[in-house]
Protein backbone atom coordinates (compact mmCIF):
# COMPACT_ATOMS: atom_id res chain seq x y z
CA UNK A 1 0.00 0.00 0.00
CA UNK A 2 2.83 2.38 0.78
CA UNK A 3 4.83 1.73 -2.35
CA UNK A 4 2.36 0.85 -5.13
CA UNK A 5 1.70 4.50 -5.97
CA UNK A 6 -2.09 4.11 -5.85
CA UNK A 7 -3.24 5.34 -2.43
CA UNK A 8 -3.19 8.82 -0.93
CA UNK A 9 -4.37 7.98 2.60
CA UNK A 10 -3.61 4.98 4.81
CA UNK A 11 -4.84 5.00 8.41
CA UNK A 12 -5.08 2.54 11.24
CA UNK A 13 -2.74 0.81 13.66
CA UNK A 14 0.13 -1.66 13.28
CA UNK A 15 2.59 0.78 14.88
CA UNK A 16 5.76 -1.25 15.44
CA UNK A 17 6.90 0.89 18.39
CA UNK A 18 3.83 0.35 20.61
CA UNK A 19 1.72 -2.46 22.04
CA UNK A 20 -2.08 -2.66 22.21
CA UNK A 21 -2.19 -0.36 25.25
CA UNK A 22 0.03 2.32 23.74
CA UNK A 23 3.08 1.33 25.75
CA UNK A 24 6.46 1.69 24.05
CA UNK A 25 8.13 -1.59 23.09
CA UNK A 26 11.73 -2.35 23.99
CA UNK A 27 12.05 -3.96 20.55
CA UNK A 28 9.88 -2.86 17.60
CA UNK A 29 7.52 -5.40 16.02
CA UNK A 30 7.60 -5.14 12.23
CA UNK A 31 4.76 -7.61 11.54
CA UNK A 32 2.62 -4.95 9.85
CA UNK A 33 5.17 -2.65 8.22
CA UNK A 34 8.72 -3.25 7.07
CA UNK A 35 11.64 -1.74 8.94
CA UNK A 36 12.70 0.14 5.80
CA UNK A 37 9.27 1.70 5.27
CA UNK A 38 8.90 2.60 8.94
CA UNK A 39 12.37 4.14 9.17
CA UNK A 40 11.68 6.26 6.08
CA UNK A 41 8.24 7.32 7.34
CA UNK A 42 9.64 8.41 10.68
CA UNK A 43 12.46 10.31 8.97
CA UNK A 44 10.00 12.08 6.69
CA UNK A 45 11.59 10.87 3.47
CA UNK A 46 9.46 7.91 2.42
CA UNK A 47 9.69 7.45 -1.38
CA UNK A 48 5.90 7.14 -1.59
CA UNK A 49 5.56 10.74 -0.41
CA UNK A 50 3.53 9.95 2.71
CA UNK A 51 3.53 12.25 5.73
CA UNK A 52 3.42 10.21 8.95
CA UNK A 53 1.14 11.20 11.83
CA UNK A 54 0.86 9.21 15.07
CA UNK A 55 -0.57 11.47 17.78
CA UNK A 56 -4.33 11.57 18.43
CA UNK A 57 -4.14 15.36 18.29
CA UNK A 58 -2.64 15.26 14.81
CA UNK A 59 -5.49 13.06 13.59
CA UNK A 60 -8.01 15.52 15.02
CA UNK A 61 -6.22 18.46 13.41
CA UNK A 62 -6.16 16.72 10.03
CA UNK A 63 -9.95 16.55 10.06
CA UNK A 64 -10.31 20.35 10.22
CA UNK A 65 -7.18 21.94 8.76
CA UNK A 66 -7.56 24.07 5.65
CA UNK A 67 -4.28 22.84 4.14
CA UNK A 68 -3.59 19.10 4.08
CA UNK A 69 -0.62 17.02 2.93
CA UNK A 70 -0.98 15.35 -0.45
CA UNK A 71 -0.49 11.91 1.15
CA UNK A 72 -0.94 10.81 4.76
CA UNK A 73 -0.02 7.64 6.64
CA UNK A 74 -1.85 7.88 9.94
CA UNK A 75 -0.49 5.14 12.18
CA UNK A 76 -1.92 5.47 15.70
CA UNK A 77 0.22 4.54 18.71
CA UNK A 78 -1.19 1.02 18.94
CA UNK A 79 -0.57 -2.35 17.31
CA UNK A 80 -3.54 -4.63 16.55
CA UNK A 81 -6.31 -2.07 16.95
CA UNK A 82 -7.23 1.14 18.70
CA UNK A 83 -9.62 -0.16 21.38
CA UNK A 84 -10.61 -3.81 20.85
CA UNK A 85 -7.43 -5.26 22.36
CA UNK A 86 -6.89 -2.85 25.26
CA UNK A 87 -6.11 -4.54 28.58
CA UNK A 88 -8.83 -5.70 30.95
CA UNK A 89 -10.98 -7.81 28.62
CA UNK A 90 -13.52 -10.08 30.29
CA UNK A 91 -15.35 -11.85 27.46
CA UNK A 92 -17.79 -13.65 29.74
CA UNK A 93 -19.33 -10.54 31.24
CA UNK A 94 -17.68 -7.29 30.22
CA UNK A 95 -20.26 -4.52 30.02
CA UNK A 96 -19.78 -1.84 27.35
CA UNK A 97 -17.41 0.94 28.45
CA UNK A 98 -16.73 -0.75 31.81
CA UNK A 99 -13.03 -0.86 30.89
CA UNK A 100 -11.79 2.72 30.32
CA UNK A 101 -11.39 3.52 26.65
CA UNK A 102 -8.02 4.74 25.44
CA UNK A 103 -7.94 8.50 24.94
CA UNK A 104 -4.58 8.58 23.15
CA UNK A 105 -5.81 7.08 19.86
CA UNK A 106 -8.17 8.52 17.23
CA UNK A 107 -11.73 7.32 16.79
CA UNK A 108 -12.93 5.87 13.50
CA UNK A 109 -14.98 9.03 13.02
CA UNK A 110 -11.90 11.22 13.39
CA UNK A 111 -9.93 9.10 10.94
CA UNK A 112 -12.80 9.16 8.43
CA UNK A 113 -13.09 12.95 8.55
CA UNK A 114 -9.34 13.37 8.27
CA UNK A 115 -9.22 11.08 5.26
CA UNK A 116 -12.07 12.96 3.58
CA UNK A 117 -10.33 16.28 4.18
CA UNK A 118 -7.27 15.01 2.31
CA UNK A 119 -9.08 13.19 -0.49
CA UNK A 120 -11.62 15.89 -1.34
CA UNK A 121 -8.83 18.07 -2.72
CA UNK A 122 -8.90 15.94 -5.88
CA UNK A 123 -11.13 17.52 -8.55
CA UNK A 124 -11.73 14.08 -10.06
CA UNK A 125 -13.54 12.85 -6.95
CA UNK A 126 -12.59 10.31 -4.33
CA UNK A 127 -12.87 6.70 -3.21
CA UNK A 128 -12.66 5.93 0.50
CA UNK A 129 -13.03 2.59 2.27
CA UNK A 130 -13.66 2.76 6.02
CA UNK A 131 -13.52 -0.49 7.98
CA UNK A 132 -14.69 -0.96 11.55
CA UNK A 133 -12.51 -4.03 11.95
CA UNK A 134 -12.51 -4.13 15.75
CA UNK A 135 -16.01 -5.60 15.91
CA UNK A 136 -14.72 -8.77 14.23
CA UNK A 137 -12.01 -9.18 16.88
CA UNK A 138 -14.53 -8.64 19.68
CA UNK A 139 -16.93 -11.18 18.20
CA UNK A 140 -14.21 -13.82 17.85
CA UNK A 141 -13.58 -13.27 21.57
CA UNK A 142 -17.32 -13.52 22.31
CA UNK A 143 -17.06 -10.19 24.14
CA UNK A 144 -20.49 -8.57 23.85
CA UNK A 145 -19.37 -5.39 25.61
CA UNK A 146 -16.69 -4.59 23.09
CA UNK A 147 -18.91 -5.65 20.19
CA UNK A 148 -21.35 -2.93 21.26
CA UNK A 149 -18.55 -0.38 21.67
CA UNK A 150 -17.13 -1.09 18.23
CA UNK A 151 -20.54 -1.03 16.56
CA UNK A 152 -21.30 2.34 18.14
CA UNK A 153 -17.96 3.71 16.95
CA UNK A 154 -18.68 2.50 13.42
CA UNK A 155 -22.16 4.06 13.48
CA UNK A 156 -20.60 7.38 14.52
CA UNK A 157 -18.30 7.20 11.48
CA UNK A 158 -21.28 6.57 9.18
CA UNK A 159 -23.11 9.52 10.74
CA UNK A 160 -20.05 11.73 10.19
CA UNK A 161 -19.82 10.80 6.50
CA UNK A 162 -23.54 11.45 6.10
CA UNK A 163 -23.22 14.88 7.74
CA UNK A 164 -20.24 15.66 5.49
CA UNK A 165 -22.41 14.99 2.43
CA UNK A 166 -25.47 16.74 3.88
CA UNK A 167 -23.33 19.89 4.13
CA UNK A 168 -22.13 19.66 0.50
CA UNK A 169 -18.55 19.75 1.79
CA UNK A 170 -16.06 20.56 -0.97
CA UNK A 171 -18.91 20.04 -3.45
CA UNK A 172 -19.49 16.44 -2.37
CA UNK A 173 -23.13 15.56 -1.72
CA UNK A 174 -25.71 12.82 -2.18
CA UNK A 175 -26.19 13.68 -5.86
CA UNK A 176 -22.60 12.85 -6.81
CA UNK A 177 -21.43 10.43 -4.09
CA UNK A 178 -22.48 6.83 -3.51
CA UNK A 179 -22.18 5.49 0.04
CA UNK A 180 -22.40 1.74 0.67
CA UNK A 181 -22.54 0.33 4.19
CA UNK A 182 -22.23 -3.43 4.58
CA UNK A 183 -20.12 -6.24 6.05
CA UNK A 184 -18.10 -9.04 4.56
CA UNK A 185 -19.37 -11.74 6.96
CA UNK A 186 -21.41 -12.38 10.08
CA UNK A 187 -20.85 -14.24 13.35
CA UNK A 188 -23.06 -16.56 15.38
CA UNK A 189 -24.28 -14.03 17.93
CA UNK A 190 -27.94 -14.92 18.38
CA UNK A 191 -30.76 -14.64 20.88
CA UNK A 192 -30.71 -16.30 24.32
CA UNK A 193 -33.16 -19.06 23.27
CA UNK A 194 -31.44 -19.78 19.95
CA UNK A 195 -30.79 -23.39 20.96
CA UNK A 196 -34.51 -24.06 20.47
CA UNK A 197 -35.54 -21.08 18.32
CA UNK A 198 -33.24 -21.24 15.29
CA UNK A 199 -31.75 -17.89 14.25
CA UNK A 200 -33.51 -16.10 17.10
CA UNK A 201 -32.46 -12.42 16.96
CA UNK A 202 -31.08 -10.54 19.93
CA UNK A 203 -33.74 -9.57 22.47
CA UNK A 204 -34.11 -5.83 22.91
CA UNK A 205 -34.04 -4.85 26.59
CA UNK A 206 -34.35 -1.14 25.88
CA UNK A 207 -31.95 1.76 25.51
CA UNK A 208 -28.95 1.61 27.81
CA UNK A 209 -29.27 -2.13 28.47
CA UNK A 210 -27.34 -5.03 26.98
CA UNK A 211 -29.69 -7.12 24.80
CA UNK A 212 -30.44 -10.75 25.49
CA UNK A 213 -27.94 -12.86 23.59
CA UNK A 214 -26.12 -16.16 23.28
CA UNK A 215 -22.87 -16.90 21.48
CA UNK A 216 -23.17 -20.04 19.37
CA UNK A 217 -19.57 -20.03 18.08
CA UNK A 218 -16.32 -18.08 18.09
CA UNK A 219 -16.00 -18.12 14.31
CA UNK A 220 -17.80 -16.81 11.26
CA UNK A 221 -21.27 -17.80 10.06
CA UNK A 222 -22.75 -17.97 6.57
CA UNK A 223 -25.69 -15.75 7.43
CA UNK A 224 -26.55 -12.94 5.06
CA UNK A 225 -25.41 -9.46 6.07
CA UNK A 226 -27.32 -6.18 5.62
CA UNK A 227 -26.44 -3.77 2.83
CA UNK A 228 -27.42 -0.10 2.81
CA UNK A 229 -26.76 2.28 -0.06
CA UNK A 230 -27.57 5.91 -0.79
CA UNK A 231 -26.59 8.10 -3.71
CA UNK A 232 -26.15 7.56 -7.45
CA UNK A 233 -26.08 3.85 -8.20
CA UNK A 234 -28.07 2.78 -5.15
CA UNK A 235 -31.01 1.73 -7.33
CA UNK A 236 -28.69 -0.48 -9.38
CA UNK A 237 -27.75 -2.38 -6.23
CA UNK A 238 -31.41 -2.94 -5.41
CA UNK A 239 -31.94 -4.28 -8.93
CA UNK A 240 -29.14 -6.80 -8.34
CA UNK A 241 -31.03 -8.30 -5.39
CA UNK A 242 -32.74 -10.90 -7.56
CA UNK A 243 -32.02 -14.00 -5.47
CA UNK A 244 -34.27 -15.22 -2.65
CA UNK A 245 -33.14 -16.56 0.71
CA UNK A 246 -35.91 -18.92 1.84
CA UNK A 247 -35.95 -22.23 3.69
CA UNK A 248 -38.59 -24.43 5.31
CA UNK A 249 -37.41 -27.11 7.73
CA UNK A 250 -39.03 -30.50 8.30
CA UNK A 251 -41.16 -29.03 11.09
CA UNK A 252 -42.72 -26.55 8.68
CA UNK A 253 -40.88 -23.57 10.09
CA UNK A 254 -39.92 -20.93 7.51
CA UNK A 255 -36.67 -19.01 7.60
CA UNK A 256 -34.93 -16.55 5.33
CA UNK A 257 -34.14 -12.90 4.72
CA UNK A 258 -35.83 -12.53 1.34
CA UNK A 259 -34.15 -10.78 -1.57
CA UNK A 260 -30.36 -10.57 -1.61
CA UNK A 261 -27.39 -9.96 -3.87
CA UNK A 262 -23.86 -11.31 -3.61
CA UNK A 263 -20.69 -9.34 -3.05
CA UNK A 264 -19.40 -9.73 -6.60
CA UNK A 265 -22.46 -7.77 -7.76
CA UNK A 266 -21.49 -4.90 -5.46
CA UNK A 267 -18.19 -4.74 -7.32
CA UNK A 268 -20.01 -4.85 -10.63
CA UNK A 269 -22.05 -1.75 -9.75
CA UNK A 270 -19.06 0.09 -8.26
CA UNK A 271 -17.18 -0.57 -11.49
CA UNK A 272 -19.93 1.00 -13.58
CA UNK A 273 -21.70 -2.17 -14.67
CA UNK A 274 -25.17 -3.60 -14.22
CA UNK A 275 -26.42 -6.95 -13.04
CA UNK A 276 -27.72 -9.28 -15.73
Amino acid sequence: MLNAGVLSVIMGTGNPDYDNDGKARAMPNYSWVSINDWTALRAGNHPGGFKLIQDAGDFAALATTATTPAKVAGIARSFDGTQAYRAGANPAGEAPFSVPRRADVPSLKTMALGALNVLDNDPDGLFLMIEGGGVDRAMHANNIGRVIEERMEFDEAVEAVSAYLDANTAGNNWSNTLVIVTGDHDHLLLGPASDTIPYQPLVDHGAGHVPGYKWQHTGHSNQLVPLYARGPGAALLRACANQQDTYTDRNGRSFGRGAYLDQTEIFTVMSGGRCS
